[in-house]
C-alpha cells in the first residue's frame, strides 16, 4: 500500500485552492471597483454642482453710521443668475490691508494671519433673485477699550454647499471684488 494522497486528490484540491482565491480576488476586485465608482460619482457631483452654481457679485461697500464714522457692516449685492433657488451658499472672507495670505489645505481658501472667513448663512436667493447681503467685519480693541471695525479693502465670495453631510467649496469660481468706502475713517 501507498502513502500519502492520489494524485487524482492532489488535483482536484488544487483546483478547489484556485477557486476559492479566485473567488476571493474577485470579491475584493469588485468592492475597490465599486468604492471608487461611488467617489467618482461624488466628485462629478461636485463638479457639476460647481459648474451649475451661477452667480454675480455687483457691488460690495461700506455702510457708514449717521456720524460718518464706520459702522461695521459691508453690504454686497448678490444675484442668483441659474434657475436654481440658493440656501445658505457661500462663504465670504472680507480682506484688510495688511492681511498676509496663507493657504489652507484642507477648505483650499486663501486665508489671513487672522481668520477672516465668514459662512453666509441668511442668505436664501430664489432663482434670478437679486438682494444685499450685510457681512459683519472683525473688530479690534480701541484705545479706550470701544471695539473698533477694521479695515477692507476686498470681498471674496466662495461658492459653497451641501452634498450630504459634507461641505463642498467651489474654489475655481471665487469672485473678488473691491469693497468700496471701507477704509479708516
Amino acid at each position: 500500500m501507498k502513502k500519502g494522497m492520489s494524485a487524482l486528490i492532489g488535483v482536484v484540491l488544487l483546483v478547489a485552492l484556485v477557486v476559492v482565491v479566485s473567488g476571493f480576488i474577485f470579491n475584493w476586485i469588485g468592492s475597490k471597483t465599486s468604492e471608487v465608482s461611488d467617489e467618482a460619482t461624488i466628485i462629478s457631483e461636485k463638479l457639476s454642482a460647481c459648474r451649475d452654481f451661477n452667480f454675480k457679485i455687483e457691488k460690495a461697500f461700506c455702510v457708514p453710521k449717521e456720524d460718518g464714522s464706520d459702522s461695521g457692516i459691508v453690504q454686497v449685492k448678490v444675484t442668483n443668475d441659474g434657475n436654481v433657488d440658493v440656501k445658505e451658499a457661500f462663504a465670504a472672507r472680507l480682506i484688510g490691508p495688511e492681511d498676509v495670505t496663507v493657504r489652507d489645505k484642507e477648505a483650499d481658501i486663501t486665508e489671513g494671519v487672522e481668520a477672516t472667513i465668514t459662512s453666509v448663512k441668511d442668505i436664501e436667493l430664489e432663482a434670478y433673485e437679486s438682494r444685499i447681503v450685510n457681512i459683519f467685519k472683525q473688530t479690534e480693541p480701541g484705545l479706550f477699550g470701544e471695539e473698533i471695525p477694521k479695515p477692507v479693502e476686498s470681498v471674496e465670495f466662495v461658492p459653497r454647499f451641501f452634498i450630504g453631510d459634507e461641505d463642498v467649496y467651489c474654489n475655481d469660481y471665487k469672485v473678488s471684488l473691491h469693497a468700496e468706502n471701507c477704509g479708516k475713517v
